[in-house]
């Protein structure tokens, strides 16, 4: 008995299947492997005979292979077409499969087709309206009792007969688009709007490229103009841009147009004139409204950070929307894994030896933000320092480039930007200054010749960050997030004039409580500790923070300061660090006792009666 008699609705054909193999199987090992294909096939044929069983072959869609593919099956079927008692049932689309083998047959496909097929049998062509009525009907059969609040009539004709309709083309058309929406429906009953569900799922299945984008633009996309500020109409502009670039990615711009009219009326404002305002009286969970827009893309099975999104950010989006893609990146926590799609993507273009100045431009503009990035992994006991995410993304940019001038001047332009801040200039410069054994705390010299950039030119910027030092405000410099890098600047410099300005830093911010206040919390660190669970902690080093300030003077001093008015003009992280290096003098002998965490801080705060800002 044979395997496929077990299998269940096999039955018959099956057991049929399996005397073919059967009859296969003996005539090869009968025949051996010494004799030649036509004894084989004279014996197979003998035996089909002498058993009496008919077969049916079937071969479908010949029609989505290759050229040469379909050339191959047709040659085939020619070559061993003639088996006793055997149909070979051919299913292609005509025109397709005649053009294939036009090569064949000396640019007659048709004629060669002849040849082969005894039979044709031509399925009739299905009408538009009949594969809208199959269409509709199938919807019927997904989406059941759905309320009458929740389906705007009005809007699903403008979708069915302006979009719909047109892609339908094929009865596969319909299946690839029903199944679908039936899959996706099935996770997201109750959560959306059927009709831009539908013309979403549209641009999904026959507009991949434009619904891919899509999701980077929300901001843009979602809500409507507001006329009375003064910038609504640079916001169409803006807008009308995107929407033409997304547009102009399909051959059929007219009803990619309509679906995104339908979907979101601030686009239909901007080609039709009609007020956004008036379409979102009540929204019921439409795309269109930001805070349902993001349930539509849930099962784009992209994990964490869409690559597609970052393609579109990398690729196409116009530069003056970098900040706002970058932001709604960051808004779903995944700002990390951009800085390392980003690495990996400069390092593949170095090995290509190429670069362009948009990429410059999305690296300066990251730069722009990067103080309201998250860090995603802060709470990661072994992730990668934050800010050394900074120096990868410049060291990988850079390197894209084999000429250290072009590099010197991409790091000048970075250095003149007012829109980045100087810790990060600062930053970025000691990773240069640390490539040339300068201001290492390690003073063994490495046999390092792999800089980005030479000594002399490596001064030359360096003269940059000093001026910008000189000339900042006390207080921009200590409140800088980034402190920790101009510090390490300003101790080791052998500039006179930037030393001279030090000393003068350190004795004008001690002069108050807030400036020392300022001062000693940027020299409190920071890490982590854990037991049970990953927890954060506060590293005084009173030694260190002696060459700043006087340390017993200042205990008092910011005890005294933590009940007075303009300790609330610290910032929650700068209150929390004045409490650590308060509480610390209670373990400063205990060898036990390395660090400050927030138990104690929320204990003396509880004890004393201090006001802490509001995370």
């Amino acid at each position: 008995m044979g395997l496929t008699t077990f299998v269940p609705g096999v039955g018959i054909l099956g057991t049929a299947a399996s005397k073919l193999l059967n009859i296969f199987g003996k005539t090869l090992s009968n025949s051996g492997l010494n004799k030649n294909i036509q004894k084989i096939k004279d014996d197979l044929v003998s035996e089909i005979k002498k058993n009496n069983i008919k077969f049916i072959i079937l071969i479908d869609d010949i029609d989505r292979l290759s050229t040469i593919d379909i050339q191959s099956v047709f040659k085939l079927v020619q070559s061993i077409a003639d088996f006793p008692n055997t149909i070979y049932l051919l299913a292609f689309d005509y025109d397709i499969v005649t053009r294939a083998l036009e090569e064949v047959q000396k640019d007659n496909g048709e004629s060669y087709l002849e040849k082969i097929i005894q039979t044709p049998f031509n399925l009739p062509v299905i009408s538009d309206v009949k594969t809208t009525q199959i269409f509709i009907s199938e919807l019927n059969k997904i989406f059941k009792n759905i309320p009458e609040d929740k389906f705007d009539t009005n809007a699903w004709a403008e979708l069915l007969h302006g979009s719909i309709s047109y892609y339908l083309q094929s009865l596969r058309d319909l299946a690839r688009l029903n199944n679908t929406i039936k899959l996706k429906y099935s996770f997201l009953e109750k959560e959306i709007n059927i009709v831009d569900f539908i013309g979403i799922t549209l641009l999904q299945v026959f507009e991949p490229k434009i619904y891919s984008s899509l999701f980077s633009y929300k901001e843009y996309l979602c809500g409507s103009f507001n006329n009375a500020f003064s910038n609504t109409e640079s916001q169409k502009e803006n807008l009308k841009s995107i929407c033409d670039m997304l547009i102009n990615r399909s051959g059929e711009n007219k009803h990619v147009l309509n679906i995104l009219t339908v979907l979101f009326p601030k686009v239909r404002e901007i080609y039709s004139n009609v007020s956004s305002s008036s379409f979102l009286v009540n929204n019921n969970g439409r795309i269109s409204d930001k805070h349902y827009f993001d349930r539509y893309f849930s099962l784009n099975f992209d994990v964490g950070l869409s690559l597609s999104q970052v393609d579109e950010l990398m690729l196409n989006a116009p530069e003056n929307n970098f900040e706002k893609i970058i932001l709604d990146i960051n808004e779903n926590n995944n700002s990390n894994l951009l800085l390392d799609y980003l690495d990996s993507f400069f390092k593949k273009l170095k090995e290509k030896n190429e670069e362009n100045e948009r990429w410059f431009t999305l690296v300066k503009h990251i730069l722009h933000i990067w103080p309201g990035l998250i860090n995603p992994e802060k709470n990661n006991f072994f992730s990668l320092p934050w800010e050394w995410r900074i120096r990868n993304l410049i060291q990988n940019f850079l390197q894209m480039n084999s000429d250290k001038n072009a590099r010197k001047n991409y790091l000048k332009s970075i250095f003149e930007d007012e829109n980045i801040s100087l810790g990060i200039k600062s930053n970025i410069l000691l990773m240069l200054e640390n490539e040339h054994n300068r201001y290492l705390a390690n003073t063994t010299c490495s046999q390092n010749n792999n800089f980005q950039i030479s000594l002399d030119q490596l001064f030359e910027l360096e003269q940059i960050i000093f001026q910008l030092i000189i000339s900042s405000s006390y207080y921009d410099i200590v409140n800088d997030e980034n402190f920790g890098f101009i510090r390490l600047l300003l101790e080791e410099t052998k500039e006179t004039r930037v030393q001279e300005f030090f000393e003068n830093f350190k004795m004008r911010l001690n002069k108050t409580k807030l400036g020392t206040a300022m001062l000693i919390s940027s020299l409190i660190g920071h890490g982590k500790g854990s037991n049970t669970s990953i927890f954060d902690t506060w590293l005084v080093n009173y030694e260190f923070i002696g060459k700043y300030c006087d340390v017993t003077n200042n205990l008092n001093r910011m005890k005294l300061f933590t009940k007075e008015a303009d300790f609330a003009k610290l910032t929650l992280k700068q209150q929390e660090n004045i409490i650590s290096f308060i509480v610390f003098k209670n373990f400063e002998n205990n060898d036990m006792e390395t660090y400050v965490t927030k138990k104690l801080i929320d204990e003396y705060v509880n004890t004393k009666g201090v006001i802490l800002k509001k995370n």
